[in-house]
């Protein structure tokens, strides 16, 4: 469980379960970023039952 002020890192594959009004500041290399993101909004869809 992470608290306020923690940072953490989160090898590729995993993602964070996080509470309504949750607030996550994320660093990735530039390169990344889109695919990082791509997959982020992947899962949000699949879990509101819409296809990628």
């Amino acid at each position: 469980m992470y608290e306020a002020g923690d940072a953490f890192y989160q090898p590729p594959g995993h993602r964070p379960y996080v509470d309504a009004g949750t607030e996550l500041l994320q660093f990735s290399p530039t390169e990344e970023l889109a695919g990082t993101e791509r997959a982020i909004e992947e899962w949000m869809s699949r879990q509101q039952g819409g296809t990628p």
